[in-house]
């Protein structure tokens, strides 16, 4: 499936830059792009990959950012791409079912066209919103809120009164009510751009050494490090009776001094 960037445009509410017949034919992120894709940014982090992306068109709220790229100025960059990743979506070739050896309690509120698999057990007071898909032999705690159009995989445990938001469209409101941040990340490479976010907030981070890597400086400050579950279940409890203030100054300048756009801006000053 191809679209022009003007027929993508057209469902976003969001105005061309560039050339209006240019053909996406799907979805990438900015640091792993594709040719004929479209990508977005929103995060000033990944600023810098803007310069080398493969992407043909980028989704911003700036059209600077452009600088002579294709794309389309919308709002919300991120919830636009998610927009634009339901246009490219089709649907699947079964109908959702709720099969019979799943266990629902009766006033469990289940939404429309929902999936939920074999062996599911589904506690009291939970609700699931619409499109939504449950892999089998999960569990979902009572009073657990799970969002529209989420994918929970198999053999999962969700304890009780837990949301599981589906699409936001602003990430900032949830990180000033958050005491901290989670980064179970076991695999990857490079720095965790998350874990800069988390900083930027000024939040603590309970992490992985791999969330962790390229913050090795900075690390003991910004929480804890933990290697399997027993040590995360024991950081949560830390963080939660330990912290107070929902905004840390001191991480806050941590990452304006060390992981900024504008420090990585002086260091280049430095070089040249």
């Amino acid at each position: 499936m191809k679209l022009t960037l003007s027929e993508i445009a057209k469902h976003l509410d969001g105005d061309v830059i560039g050339d209006s017949s240019c053909l996406i034919s799907g979805v990438s992120e900015i640091q792993n792009s594709e040719p004929n894709t479209i990508t977005f940014l929103s995060n000033p982090l990944y600023r810098q990959y803007i310069k080398n992306t493969n992407a043909a068109a980028i989704l911003v709220a700036d059209p600077s950012l452009l600088n002579g790229k294709n794309g389309i100025v919308v709002e919300n960059p991120q919830l636009a791409m998610a927009r634009t990743l339901a246009l490219y979506t089709t649907e699947k070739e079964t109908s959702p079912t709720i099969h019979s050896k799943a266990v629902i309690a009766e006033d469990a509120q289940i939404g429309d066209k929902v999936n939920i698999d074999a062996n599911v057990i589904i506690d009291s007071g939970v609700r699931i919103g619409d499109r939504s898909s449950i892999g089998a032999n999960t569990v979902i705690g009572s009073d657990t809120v799970i969002g529209k159009d989420c994918s929970i995989a198999s053999n999962v445990s969700i304890d009780k009164k837990i949301i599981v938001y589906d699409y936001v469209e602003d990430l900032n409101i949830y990180y000033k009510n958050a005491k901290f941040v989670i980064a179970p990340i076991f695999h990857g490479s490079g720095m965790k751009t998350k874990v800069a976010e988390a900083l930027m907030h000024g939040k603590k981070i309970i992490g992985t050494p791999e969330a962790f890597v390229g913050y090795e400086d900075h690390r003991h400050k910004a929480g804890w490090i933990c290697n399997n579950a027993n040590e995360f279940v024991s950081a949560i409890d830390s963080a939660n009776n330990s912290i107070d203030e929902y905004y840390d100054e001191d991480l806050r300048k941590i990452y304006k001094d060390n992981y900024s756009y504008e420090s990585a801006i002086d260091e280049y000053k430095k070089i040249l």
